[in-house]
């Protein structure tokens, strides 16, 4: 085998969190004929410090900060611009390699003239460690299987098998460059799904049978900028919004052929009628925390009590302070007695929490949505009983402190 060279292409964006351990993963492989370039789409954390530190290092590793930010898509089509070589493979900043996954990729592919692509197995994992894909509940995983990849070598075949995956992650296959060269993502729902399918054109994407690639379950690059897009870059106006497929539906027709389009077209009807429910969930979701007009009563109600009891217990609390405050250092016993009762009570929940749990709540629900007012109502709930006990302590805690207080 030779060894010609791959250009491996991080597009990020405050990725500091990640692309560390991501860059590591990369120097650290087998196969070391590659040039990785970095583009830093106008970071506001220590990205580009990280980044920084490893292009003066690695002759092989070029570093390149946007002015500003152009955009998510714009960042990854800027890389494809960027590159030569043979093959080329987009690494997502919060996956990982194992150190074997370019090498046995781009083994695949040179023996194999036939192919466009090649891809491991892929290990998923969040913060709390790695995820089944046979966890039925994990709507990240759902549909995505390599049970029922298809074993012929036929365009249509593996386009059929494509278009129903729930999510792209072959993208971030290894390809060859002359193949991907001059394909673009484009401002649409599925563009991804839409630039594998174009590739499958040319030939087939092979799997190995084998874990190289671990990919992080609602990290930066499976989070709901898809949705975003269909707000914010909409050209089709409200008909884009009752069929947010819309794009991709013509896309599609233009692309792959209206033969196919009419074979699958049960595919479209459906997936345009699940993405218009998600689309309304998800302007619901993410704009009833600013403007309250979406909320359904029992969460209003709830919001309404929780605000309340957040105010009556930072009221008591500021009562326990100026009562402690009224307490010398002579009185060290009976300070470190208000000390303990206050340590014991728990005064982290605040309206910030609302927000942090909604951005969360949108983050890590992907694509089902739909489901984020049943989680955000069951956190309301969970909240309510947290401030009720918080209250109870915290009222203990004052007709303590005021008797100590009698006594000094």
């Amino acid at each position: 085998m030779t060894n010609p060279e791959v250009t491996i292409a991080i597009p990020v964006y405050n990725g500091d969190q990640f692309i560390e351990k991501r860059i590591e993963s990369i120097i650290s492989q087998t196969y070391q004929n590659f040039q990785l370039i970095i583009s830093d789409n106008a970071s506001t954390d220590s990205t580009s410090k990280i980044c920084k530190k490893f292009s003066e290092s690695d002759t092989r590793i070029s570093y390149i900060r946007q002015e500003k930010n152009i955009g998510s898509l714009e960042n990854f089509n800027f890389l494809i611009r960027q590159a030569s070589g043979k093959y080329f493979v987009w690494a997502a900043v919060d996956d990982f390699w194992l150190p074997e996954f370019l090498e046995k990729n781009v083994k695949i592919l040179e023996n194999n003239s036939s192919l466009v692509g090649s891809i491991s197995k892929i290990q998923y994992f969040d913060e709390y460690g790695p995820i089944s894909q046979t966890k039925k509940s994990d709507t990240v995983l759902r549909n995505y299987s390599y049970d029922n990849y298809p074993k012929s070598n036929d365009s249509e075949d593996l386009i059929n098998f494509y278009l129903r995956l729930d999510r792209a992650e072959n993208m971030y296959a290894v390809y060859r460059f002359n193949s991907i060269k001059g394909k673009y993502l484009r401002n649409m729902i599925s563009t991804d799904k839409a630039i594998i399918l174009e590739l499958l054109k040319d030939g087939k994407i092979f799997i190995i049978d084998e874990i190289l690639m671990h990919r992080y379950a609602g990290g930066m690059s499976t989070n709901h900028r898809g949705i975003d897009r269909i707000i914010l870059f909409n050209s089709y106006g409200q008909l884009g919004f009752l069929f947010p497929l819309l794009p991709f539906t013509f896309w599609f027709i233009k692309n792959i052929g209206l033969k196919l389009f009419l074979k699958n077209i049960n595919y479209f009807i459906s997936k345009n009628l699940e993405l218009h429910k998600v689309v309304r969930q998800y302007l619901k979701i993410k704009y009833f925390y600013k403007h309250g007009m979406f909320l359904p009563n029992r969460t209003k109600n709830i919001t309404s009590k929780i605000k309340k009891l957040i105010e009556t217990n930072q009221s008591q609390l500021n009562q326990l302070n100026i009562i402690m405050n009224n307490f010398s250092d002579k009185d060290l016993l009976i300070k470190n007695e208000l000390d303990s009762i206050l340590n014991n009570v728990d005064n982290n929940l605040n309206p910030k929490t609302f927000k942090q749990f909604l951005d969360y709540s949108i983050i890590n629900t992907r694509n089902d949505l739909i489901n984020a007012f049943t989680f955000y109502n069951k956190y309301l709930v969970d909240s309510y009983k947290i401030l009720q006990e918080q209250k109870k302590n915290i009222h203990e805690a004052l007709q303590k402190v005021k008797k100590l207080n009698e006594i000094k």
